[in-house]
């Protein structure tokens, strides 16, 4: 297995950063079925929210089905988790500020 990492940070903007991490050769179960096999591109984001409770309210109130990870501690942020998916597909990953 080969895995290539990158972490972009931008210089205009202290709080946003980039991960590109390519994973060749894996093998193992398939644990994101909506990302097929060969899938280019972004396959997941990660953002930060200073209400994690009020954007769970947003999410509820559009019917967006989410899942609570509690406190997850994780580079180079931690905090209350959720994550939800878009209707293509795209992982979308939600920690409190």
């Amino acid at each position: 297995m080969k895995i290539r990492f990158r972490e972009i940070h931008m210089p205009s903007h202290d709080d946003i950063n980039i991960e590109i991490i390519d994973y060749r050769g894996v093998e193992g179960t398939d644990l994101y079925p909506r990302a097929k096999p060969k899938s280019l591109g972004i396959l997941h984001v990660s953002y930060t929210a200073r209400d994690l409770g009020n954007f769970e309210a947003r999410l509820e109130q559009a019917g967006v089905a989410y899942s609570r990870h509690g406190r997850v501690n994780i580079l180079p942020v931690s905090g209350e988790a959720i994550h939800f998916y878009s209707p293509a597909g795209l992982r979308i990953e939600v920690f409190s500020e």
